[in-house]
């Protein structure tokens, strides 16, 4: 994405949003938020179902195609994903994990220490920040048994007709934690 270039065609705070592990309702005009809390709720959601994804966690029954294509409709036509190891792909890479649906039944995901911000000169419609994120028995790592650690750097949009969070995904861009922070990590806690 050249932000120079990129279009904000579609920025529309939603209403209400309810705000991850706060168990309250903020609006994401919240001056207190700012979009924060969406965009943290959003990040675990996602996170959430990529795990239920790769296990097929789902129930008998449950529609997994509808399941995926929502996940989709959560990032821009022009969402670029870079890699801890430097490759990128766009959403139609994403697309492509439609076919992993249970292909990891031992894959373990968990995000925290999220920070956030408004991105200067958009009117608090665009959030970024951090996120961390491990991975416990991850087939694409070869080492530590497939566990493995990245801090994500994204690029959100606040768009009110995206669900569940209304918040849509522009940009995420990964790098792999220190290796002692790796080590560090009780991979028994999920």
């Amino acid at each position: 994405l050249n932000p120079a270039t990129f279009k904000f065609s579609h920025l529309h705070p939603s209403p209400q949003v309810r705000g991850a592990g706060l168990h309250r309702t903020v609006s994401m005009m919240d001056p207190a938020s700012g979009g924060e809390v969406s965009c943290e709720k959003e990040v675990i959601d996602l996170h959430e179902f990529l795990q239920k994804w790769f296990t097929n966690g789902f129930a008998e029954g449950d529609d997994t195609d509808a399941a995926f294509d929502s996940f989709l409709s959560r990032f821009h036509d022009d969402f670029v994903y870079v890699f801890p190891g430097g490759t990128k792909i766009g959403k139609s890479g994403l697309a492509g994990m439609r076919g992993a649906l249970g292909s990891n039944p031992d894959f373990r995901i968990k995000t925290h220490s999220y920070d956030f911000t408004p991105v200067p000169h958009t009117n608090g419609q665009c959030i970024t920040g951090t996120y961390k994120e491990m991975q416990k028995g991850a087939k694409n790592c070869e080492n530590h048994n497939g566990n493995n650690g990245r801090i994500t750097t994204p690029l959100f949009e606040l768009s009110s007709g995206v669900q569940p969070n209304g918040v849509m995904w522009l940009r995420i861009h990964e790098t792999w934690l220190p290796q002692e922070e790796i080590d560090a990590f009780d991979f028994n806690t999920f």
